[in-house]
């Protein structure tokens, strides 16, 4: 009803019911209440202060509280390149990188890109596909504020978590995807095995260029760049980057440079 008391229920659970269900006005009232530095550090002394963590900063990008945002992103930071997780997978929130990459977004004082690079790679060596679709997620909607929702590394990025969570019927993310307003471009490697983002790679591997070059057009790191291309020989059984570039071409996979 958003009447509820935190003396009966607690309070970051509330407030991730509240946040969940869209009620701003309960929402912003419990959020007021854990900004009080002792109760939140109350909360954060507790075998569950990752998911206290988690919904706290859940709820000030819903409420869009730039402020609470700042204050929580060193207790965030802390957790850098791991999972949020509860004891004992009770609860497993997702890559703190994930979070951080959401911070900065909305705060506009950091680059995000690093930290949803950073997430995408964690869930991918872990096969967490949640996690790898919250985190195309959140990067796609940075890039369609940045690039408009038309650029291609928006809609692979959205094309990629819709094929995650569609089956899985993974709701938070099939509602947070950016308007797909533009249509994605049509997959030419299909039956390549190689998913949008490898093929967007090995269209820029055909142009020659290095994986520096490929991390500065896609906005990605290079070590990113490094990971794709791998991957990328692997699947083709290719050899090298000339190997595998002859070869997407006379498939047909990427256009001929």
């Amino acid at each position: 009803t958003g009447e509820e008391s935190i003396d009966v229920i607690w309070a970051p659970a509330l407030l991730a019911l509240y946040t969940a269900l869209g009620m701003a006005h309960p929402a912003r009232r419990v959020l007021d209440i854990l900004a009080d530095e002792e109760v939140l550090d109350r909360y954060s002394r507790t075998e569950y202060r990752p998911t206290a963590l988690a919904y706290v900063v859940e709820a000030a990008l819903f409420l869009d509280d730039a402020a609470m945002l700042t204050r929580l992103r060193p207790r965030v930071a802390e957790h850098e390149g791991f999972y949020l997780v509860s004891d004992q997978f009770i609860a497993l929130h997702g890559a703190a990188d994930r979070y951080l990459g959401m911070i900065d977004a909305a705060i506009g004082d950091a680059d995000p890109m690093p930290r949803f690079e950073a997430a995408e790679s964690l869930a991918r060596r872990t096969g967490f596909d949640v996690d790898l679709a919250l985190t195309l997620t959140a990067r796609a909607r940075h890039l369609s504020q940045t690039l408009g929702q038309g650029a291609p590394e928006v809609l692979n990025a959205a094309e990629e978590a819709h094929a995650i969570a569609e089956p899985i019927g993974q709701r938070r993310v099939l509602d947070a995807l950016p308007a797909r307003t533009a249509a994605a471009p049509e997959r030419l490697g299909s039956g390549s095995g190689l998913t949008d983002r490898e093929l967007e790679v090995l269209r820029l591997v055909c142009e020659g260029a290095t994986n520096r070059e490929i991390a500065h057009r896609l906005v990605i790191s290079e070590n990113t760049a490094a990971n794709h291309v791998r991957s990328i020989l692997i699947k083709t059984g290719s050899p090298n980057r000339t190997r595998a570039a002859i070869l997407a071409v006379s498939k047909g996979w990427v256009p001929e440079p």
